[in-house]
């Protein structure tokens, strides 16, 4: 026996995929906003954006914890770590495997060793 992580490679699939997508493109933009606004800001400027740079973290904070669902719910489609599998199946690389084996008197007993 063979147990892994699959998918079902179907229109569901392909838009979990491309909203963790859109999820890193817009977190590593809004990081980038934020650090160009504490760059390049004096005093004053820094206190009249105070609110907006809130409203940032907060936003952030959301985005990093969708992306971390995200990350654990999903593979990484493409990369060496996922096989294509029959007809409209995503298989991680990553699993375990059992064997079968009979022992005891007269091989009456089955045993299963994980490999």
């Amino acid at each position: 026996f063979f147990s892994a992580p699959c998918w079902q490679d179907d229109a569901e699939f392909a838009d979990a995929i491309r909203e963790r997508q859109e999820t890193k493109d817009e977190l590593k933009d809004l990081k980038d906003l934020f650090a160009k606004l504490e760059e390049d800001s004096g005093f004053v400027q820094q206190s009249l954006r105070f609110r907006s740079k809130v409203l940032m973290m907060e936003r952030i904070d959301v985005l990093q914890a969708r992306e971390k669902q995200q990350d654990a719910n999903l593979p990484d489609v493409g990369a060496s770590d996922t096989i294509r599998g029959p007809p409209g199946i995503v298989f991680a690389k990553e699993g375990y495997m059992t064997v079968k084996r009979f022992a005891g008197f007269l091989g009456m007993q089955e045993q299963y060793h994980i490999v």
